[in-house]
C-alpha cells in the first residue's frame, strides 16, 4: 500500500505547480501561435480560391 508521507505530498504539490507554470508560459503561447498559423493558412487558401475563380471567369 502507498504510504502518504511528506515527500509524496511535496512531489504532488511540485507537479501541480509545474503544470500551472507550463500551462501559463508554454501551452497558451503555443496554442496562440498554432491558431494564428491556421488562420493565415485559411486566408491564403481563400485568397488562392478567389484568384482561381477570377482567372476562370
Amino acid at each position: 500500500m502507498v504510504e502518504l508521507n511528506g515527500t509524496l505530498l511535496i512531489q504532488i504539490l511540485n507537479f501541480i505547480i509545474l503544470c500551472a507554470i507550463l500551462g501559463r508560459y508554454c501551452y497558451k503561447p503555443i496554442i496562440k501561435i498554432l491558431d494564428e498559423r491556421a488562420n493565415r493558412i485559411k486566408n491564403d487558401l481563400d485568397s488562392a480560391a478567389k484568384s482561381v475563380m477570377t482567372q476562370l471567369s
